[in-house]
């Protein structure tokens, strides 16, 4: 081969190597924000927008995860005592029985054992 085509052929790789940079350059990149219903363009709905302002949230963040988070923390900060289910309860009493009970049983079950112990211990002896 002689030195004009190959430096016919390295011009042309390398004039197609500028197109290629150039041209991925246009294509469109995907972010992943699918807006409402699959539709990027959509944006929040007349209800999601009414309670973004009831929770003081930004238009531009509106969004359902914005709100979920925001009902969250509204509910929690309504009933500071949780559920109404009361596991460790201010008074004590629950929590008291509770310990007392897991106690009960841990202690059964490792005096069982420590009997089962002693026994196969003397016998072997």
């Amino acid at each position: 081969m002689d030195t004009t085509a190959t430096n016919y052929y390295t011009a042309l790789l390398a004039a197609a190597g500028v197109a290629l940079a150039l041209a991925a350059g246009t294509v469109q990149q995907s972010h992943a924000q699918y807006g409402v219903s699959g539709n990027p363009t959509a944006g929040a709905t007349p209800d999601q927008l009414a309670e973004c302002e009831k929770y003081n949230i930004d238009r531009i963040e509106c969004n359902e995860q914005t709100i979920l988070a925001a009902r969250k923390w509204a509910i929690t900060h309504e009933n500071p005592n949780g559920s109404g289910t009361p596991m460790l309860s201010i008074g004590g009493n629950e929590t008291l029985l509770y310990v007392g009970a897991l106690g009960a049983i841990f202690g059964g079950v490792a005096a069982a054992f420590f009997v089962k112990g002693k026994k196969t211990t003397s016998a072997t002896s």
